[in-house]
């Protein structure tokens, strides 16, 4: 089956569900089970109205952390266990990484980004620093670009 959409059409839609969930599976693990947990939360007598409402603000609220890439970016980092991070570090655009790997780039439809203030990893004491926030549609998602 193809996506009517033009922007995908060298895309078939399992290509891209597969691209979606194994990119991004640890994130969107945790909205699957927020999301499971509310609606179980209302009960088997709940009201449709209530669950749709649910539904649609949890559809708002992953639009809303994965409409920018520092949006995106602050959104992975919480989410791998470093929320005080996620806040008070500063986003910069990784301008050496952005050049030297310009073509690969842009294949992926991604910039790399630098925290100027990263957190250290626990189990290596590593600075995690350098992140590559990949554009989908009109989503951006975050990953852990490594200490290159």
């Amino acid at each position: 089956m193809k996506c009517k959409s033009p922007r995908f059409k060298k895309y078939n839609l399992s290509m891209v569900v597969s691209f979606l969930s194994e990119l991004f599976y640890h994130e969107m693990e945790n909205y699957v089970k927020v999301f499971y947990r509310s609606l179980t939360s209302i009960g088997e007598s709940g009201d449709l109205k209530k669950k749709i409402i649910i539904i649609v603000s949890s559809l708002a609220v992953i639009i809303l952390l994965h409409s920018t890439p520092s949006m995106a970016l602050r959104t992975h980092i919480f989410f791998i266990g470093y929320p005080k991070a996620a806040i008070s570090s500063g986003i910069i655009e990784d301008k050496e990484h952005n050049e030297v790997d310009k073509d690969k780039f842009a294949e992926l439809n991604a910039k790399a980004y630098t925290l100027t203030n990263p957190p250290i990893e626990k189990a290596t004491q590593g600075e995690l620093r350098n992140f590559l926030v990949r554009k989908f549609g009109f989503l951006h998602f975050a990953e852990y670009y490594g200490d290159t």
